[in-house]
C-alpha cells in the first residue's frame, strides 16, 4: 500500500515512520519459528467447552465454533422450493465473511474450502488448471493469510496467556480496586506473578510478567468499546495515563481491522520510559472463550514484536530511542462482553505477559503492584472523562456508520446476550 501514518508527529518517538508496505500476510506462528520460540504444551481451561482443531500450524489449540446449523423446521415457502441445496462455498464468500466481521464463521468456511481443494488435487479426474488455480487463490489472497494468522494466534494466545493466566495454585499478588468515578457497578481484580521457569521465553526480556484481570461493569457499550479500541488513529495521548506519545494506524475490513499503535508512557513513579509498539487483531466471538466466568463477546490479541525484528506484519518497527525500555515480547488478550450490569456496561477478562529487560529484583512485585493499580484506574477514569462523556464530539459514531457490518455484527451479540441475562433473571 505504501502508506505513511499522517498522525506520526515530527518527533524522535519515530525515527522510522510506521509504513503499511503490503498485505498483513504474517503469523505469530511463524514469527515464532523465526525466533525459534518454544511452542505450549497444554492448557488448563474448561475442556468441556472446548472443541480443538486440527488446523493450529503452532502447536495450539483453536478452540473455535462449530459451523452454524440450519433450522430443522421448514416453512411452507420451503418446501415448495425444488432446489435446497446450500449455496457452494467460494473464496469470495470466505472473504465477505471476513470483511463483515464473521471471522469465526470465516474460519471454518475456510476450512471446509481448503478440504473441498485438497480432496480435489488428489483425484486425477479434477486436476484442472480451474482447480490449481482455485488453490493458488486460496494460498495466496491477502485476505485469506491475515485470516489464517488471526486464526492460529488466537490458538496460541489461549495456550501461552490465558492458561498461565488463570493458573490455579501459584503464588499469585493480588488486587481489586473500586473506584465511584466509573459508577457503582465497576469492580477490577487483578493477579500477577512472575513467570516460572517452564513458562519463560528464553528468547525475551529477563523479566517475565503473568497477568490475569477481571473487569465488571465499565460504563461503556461493547460496540464503542471496540470503536475506541480499533480507531486508533482518533486517539490522543492525553487519554492514557503518564502517555507522553501516541501514535496509531487503524486497518480497515481488508486487513479484518488489525491495527498498529505506538506508545510512550513516563509514570511518575518510575525512574524510566515505557515505549511500546503493538499490533491488535479483533475476533468477534458468538461462543464464549474456554475461560471461566467468559460469555460471547469480541477477543482482542495484541503483541509488542521483538526489538530484533525490522518489521512485523507488514509495518516497518521504530527503532527504540535512548533512555527509553522497549517493552517487547509483550502480550496480550483481552475478551470484552456485554456487562451483566447491563447492555450500556462491558465486562472483560483479561490475560497478560509482560517482559521488562531488567532484572526481577529491578522490579519487584511490591512495585509492579501500585504501579499497575495506577495505570489501569487512571487510564479507565481518563477514558470515561474524555471518550465516553464527551462521546458526541468525537467522531468515533462516524467509523462505526462507515463500518457498519463490522459494529451490528458486534451490537447483534450484545442483543443476543441481553435477552438471554433477561430471560434467567
Amino acid at each position: 500500500m505504501g502508506q505513511t501514518c499522517s498522525q506520526i508527529p515530527n518527533d524522535s518517538l519515530l525515527e522510522a515512520e510506521i509504513k503499511l508496505e503490503g498485505p498483513l500476510i504474517s503469523s505469530l506462528a511463524i514469527h515464532n519459528e523465526e525466533e525459534g520460540r518454544e511452542k505450549p504444551t497444554h492448557l488448563e481451561l474448561k475442556a468441556s467447552e472446548a472443541t480443538p482443531s486440527t488446523c493450529a500450524s503452532d502447536g495450539g489449540v483453536d478452540f473455535k465454533q462449530g459451523a452454524p446449523t440450519p433450522n430443522s423446521l421448514a416453512s411452507p415457502a420451503s418446501l415448495l422450493q425444488v432446489d435446497t441445496e446450500p449455496e457452494p462455498l467460494t473464496v469470495d464468500s470466505v472473504i465477505g465473511l471476513c470483511t463483515t466481521g464473521r471471522t469465526m464463521e470465516a474460519v471454518v468456511a475456510l476450512e471446509q474450502l481448503e478440504l473441498q481443494v485438497s480432496s480435489g488435487a488428489r483425484s486425477p479426474a479434477t486436476q484442472d488448471s480451474a482447480s490449481a488455480r482455485l488453490a493458488a487463490r486460496l494460498r495466496d489472497e491477502p485476505v485469506l493469510q491475515r485470516l489464517r494468522a488471526i486464526r492460529d494466534r488466537r490458538a496460541t494466545f489461549l495456550h501461552r496467556l490465558a492458561g498461565p493466566a488463570w493458573k490455579e495454585g501459584e503464588n499469585w499478588a493480588t488486587i481489586e480496586l473500586r473506584d465511584p468515578n466509573l459508577g457503582d457497578h465497576f469492580r477490577l481484580q487483578m493477579q500477577i506473578r512472575f513467570a516460572n521457569t517452564a513458562e519463560r521465553d528464553p528468547h525475551v526480556a529477563s523479566s517475565q510478567l503473568i497477568i490475569g484481570t477481571k473487569v465488571f461493569g465499565f460504563p461503556m457499550p461493547l460496540p464503542k468499546l471496540i470503536a475506541f479500541q480499533s480507531q486508533v488513529d482518533l486517539m490522543q495521548k492525553e487519554w492514557l495515563k503518564d502517555c507522553s506519545n501516541l501514535v496509531g494506524k487503524p486497518g480497515g475490513s481488508d486487513k479484518l481491522f488489525t491495527s498498529f499503535l505506538t506508545s510512550v508512557l513516563a509514570p511518575k513513579m518510575l525512574p524510566w520510559k515505557l515505549e511500546e509498539f503493538l499490533v491488535r487483531d479483533f475476533v468477534v466471538s458468538e461462543e464464549a472463550l474456554p475461560i471461566n466466568e467468559a460469555r460471547p463477546g469480541v477477543t482482542t490479541m495484541e503483541s509488542s514484536p521483538a526489538d530484533s525484528l525490522n518489521s512485523y506484519f507488514g509495518v516497518e518497527i521504530p527503532k527504540p530511542r535512548r533512555g527509553m525500555i522497549r517493552l517487547s515480547g509483550s502480550e496480550k488478550m483481552n475478551h470484552f462482553m456485554p456487562g451483566l450490569a447491563g447492555p450500556e456496561y462491558t465486562d472483560c477478562i483479561s490475560s497478560v505477559r509482560i517482559s521488562v529487560p531488567l532484572n526481577s529484583w529491578l522490579v519487584p512485585l511490591s512495585l509492579v503492584k501500585p504501579f499497575l493499580a495506577d495505570i489501569f484506574a487512571g487510564t479507565l477514569k481518563t477514558v470515561k472523562k474524555n471518550v465516553i462523556d464527551d462521546w458526541d464530539n468525537l467522531e468515533f459514531e462516524k467509523r462505526m456508520v462507515e463500518n457498519s457490518d463490522f459494529f451490528n455484527k458486534i451490537q447483534a451479540v450484545v442483543d443476543t446476550q441481553t435477552k438471554k441475562l433477561a430471560s434467567v433473571t
